[in-house]
């Protein structure tokens, strides 16, 4: 679960493309947009969370999911267009979400893009965004598998890591796949977030 900290300062980047684009006016029945992605800051990866003692190691130590919270809006592209939400051409549907790894300049080494690109993915999802509407979801951006490997696992001196992973920051590309409804055209948009890795969060609030 995505909280956002005080820590967290710095807002990502957005890469907006409307959906359906074409010749015809017709073609552009939504304009689907990514509102915001992780709240419009920094998601801090920890890999592990102290607890609620607030010390590392303890016994109340828990892997926190990777997940980030994005939200998404569907605008009409014409007023024109009167369809409603649920009839053809009113809603989009989410079908699909990619996850690529990308450097940050100045703060994601070639070491740590490498083992990071180990972990890009695919998946099915099956979200609705209704029209003239925003939508909040959760995507999986770091998976259990990755804080089980050995590298990101060295972000720690404990539980078999050896600390020797420094904190690393890097940007995630969540790319979106979809159609508006009554369409199977498929049209993609995408948002970036920045994730900083770091060994143990401790949750001062």
């Amino acid at each position: 679960m995505f909280v956002k900290r005080s820590i967290i300062v710095a807002t990502i980047g957005l890469l907006v493309l409307s959906s359906g684009c074409g010749d015809d006016i017709d073609d552009a029945r939504s304009v689907v947009e990514v509102a915001s992605v992780a709240e419009n800051g920094i998601f801090v990866c920890g890999i592990y969370d102290a607890g609620q003692d607030k010390l590392f190691p303890s016994a109340d130590d828990i892997v926190p999911p990777g997940h980030v919270l994005v939200r998404l809006q569907n605008r009409s592209y014409d007023d024109l267009i009167t369809a409603e939400s649920l009839e053809p051409f009113g809603d989009f549907v989410v079908t699909g979400v990619q996850v690529e790894w990308v450097p940050v300049t100045g703060s994601t080494s070639g070491e740590q893009l490498a083992n990071l690109r180990r972990f890009d993915y695919s998946a099915q999802y099956d979200v609705m965004i209704p029209k003239d509407s925003q939508v909040e979801f959760n995507v999986m951006v770091v998976p259990f598998a990755m804080k089980e490997d050995p590298y990101f696992q060295n972000l720690v001196d404990a539980y078999g890591g050896d600390g020797s992973t420094p904190p690393f920051t890097a940007g995630a590309r969540i790319t979106f796949t979809g159609h508006d409804s009554g369409d199977e055209r498929e049209v993609q948009f995408s948002g970036f977030a920045i994730v900083e890795f770091i060994g143990v969060i401790v949750d001062d609030n």
